[in-house]
């Protein structure tokens, strides 16, 4: 293995980019979680905001470290990726396939929770279970307690609880 102690980061490397600054949104409900964005001055007084993929070394508040490595801070996150469309969609003229596989599994009546919990452990995420059980739990309440506007799917409600109960395991 290298020693790097001695080693420096190269000053054309890391620091602000000229003619733009370096922000941070705070991600509502996930304590920690920033998305970067720049904003980027333009030649005729304006500006440009732009998703920033530059990563830390572009941050003028960056505390840079190269034998401690980056900070880890998606350890403290607990959930998985927005599942934008985990909701059964039978009613729609799309087969009732989800967008993204689970476990290999394209159809939504196909996927169960032993899917979810064998999916969400490939991808590295901590507490599967817990998160799984308690983010089942959580959408069954808001489902029964929540009205469905009158232009909606008429079975919407029905059909999500049916789906919680078979990734559960029951059928309540």
């Amino acid at each position: 293995m290298r020693d790097i102690t001695e080693t420096r980061l190269s000053t054309s490397a890391v620091g602000p980019i000229a003619g733009s600054t370096k922000h941070y949104a705070q991600v509502p409900g996930i304590p920690g979680m920033r998305v970067p964005w720049r904003r980027v001055n333009l030649s005729n007084g304006e500006h440009l905001d732009l998703y920033d993929t530059s990563g830390p070394y572009t941050d003028a508040e960056a505390a840079l470290d190269l034998k401690a490595g980056l900070p880890r801070t998606r350890d403290e996150w607990d959930r998985p990726a927005p599942a934008y469309d985990v909701v059964p969609q039978a009613h729609l003229k799309n087969d009732g396939k989800l967008a993204l596989a689970v476990n290999r599994k394209y159809r939504h009546s196909d996927v169960t929770g032993k899917d979810l919990l064998t999916e969400f452990t490939s991808w590295g995420l901590r507490r599967a279970a817990v998160t799984i059980c308690d983010t089942l739990e959580q959408l069954e309440a808001i489902a029964k307690d929540e009205v469905p506007v009158e232009e909606a799917f008429p079975a919407l409600q029905e059909q999500i609880l049916g789906f919680v109960g078979t990734l559960r395991g029951d059928r309540r």
